[in-house]
């Protein structure tokens, strides 16, 4: 049997260290409740006055306390409990993390069944059908640029449109003053390359 004093800075009052497995048992505490380790017991000097008892009151509330985790802790039994192997602690028979320290203690299992293949059949056809197939009123964004460019003040950009109107209206306004033809210009870069007037 192995003799253990009480140290203040290992243990919080009411209670000491295991030598073996380090755990926190009562000072009366002849037997280790996690190891099972057997000891002789220290009984502390306590003076007989007020303070004191309630000191030993709360010592032993927490003995109550810690009693109580033992009793939980020996709901399981030994055939659903393992020891970690990094810090020892007792922890369930399928943690695959460690209750106490918090580090991995066994790999992951992967499943033996098979997972399902997934197959897409793609098989969408586009139903949609251009009412301009041929492509007679479409224009070429870049025709009507550089037209607007060089001839924008005589309104040839909307003779290619197919505005003949406007057209009109801008030859003899020499393409109302240049500031129509300057905003044609900017509104024909912003259009797709093949647009509908």
């Amino acid at each position: 049997m192995n003799e253990v004093s009480l140290k203040k800075d290992e243990a919080p009052n009411g209670f000491k260290t295991c030598p073996c497995c380090r755990g926190m048992i009562a000072n009366d505490a002849s037997v280790c409740n996690f190891c099972g380790e057997e000891f002789t017991v220290q009984q502390p000097a306590y003076p007989q006055n007020i303070a004191n008892q309630n000191v030993m009151q709360q010592s032993v509330a927490q003995q109550n306390v810690m009693q109580q985790n033992v009793a939980q802790q020996n709901v399981y039994s030994q055939n659903n409990t393992k020891f970690c192997k990094h810090c020892g602690g007792k922890i369930p028979h399928d943690a695959v993390i460690c209750t106490l320290c918090g580090r991995q203690v066994e790999e992951l299992k992967q499943s033996a069944a098979p997972q399902p293949q997934v197959i897409v059949n793609n098989t969408n056809t586009n139903m949609n059908t251009n009412i301009n197939a041929g492509g007679a009123n479409l224009k070429n964004k870049w025709v009507a640029f550089w037209l607007c460019f060089f001839f924008g003040g005589l309104g040839i950009h909307k003779f290619y449109e197919g505005k003949i109107l406007m057209g009109i209206i801008y030859f003899f306004t020499v393409g109302f003053f240049g500031i129509g033809s300057l905003i044609d210009l900017i509104r024909i870069l912003l259009k797709p390359k093949y647009y509908q007037p």
